[in-house]
């Protein structure tokens, strides 16, 4: 079980389905990793991005980042083995929800 699943048992609420349009997204350190990761740069998830780059320059990468996510919960997407560890967990539970 979860720690959700826990959590939710604990509080009376009943837990998510798996046809539920609910995904589950939790970056290890920051979304900034994330963002960083899916523009193309080579990033790990021990590093701080969100306080080594500036709001402007992630900022500006959002878009190219999105778009990239959005590549890679397609069926048969190839996700490079560059990708964090917990953006390949997350992209099947983004996957999930079409």
């Amino acid at each position: 079980m979860t720690h959700l699943a826990s959590y939710l048992k604990v509080a009376g609420i009943n837990a998510r389905k798996s046809d539920d349009s609910i995904a589950i997204l939790i970056p290890k350190r920051h979304i900034e990793t994330w963002i960083l990761c899916l523009a193309g740069e080579t990033v790990d998830e021990a590093t701080d991005y969100k306080r080594t780059r500036g709001e402007q320059e992630l900022a500006s990468k959002i878009g190219s980042a999105a778009e990239t996510l959005f590549a890679w919960t397609r069926p048969k997407a190839r996700v490079p083995r560059a990708c964090v560890p917990s953006l390949q967990v997350a992209l099947p539970e983004l996957a999930r929800l079409e």
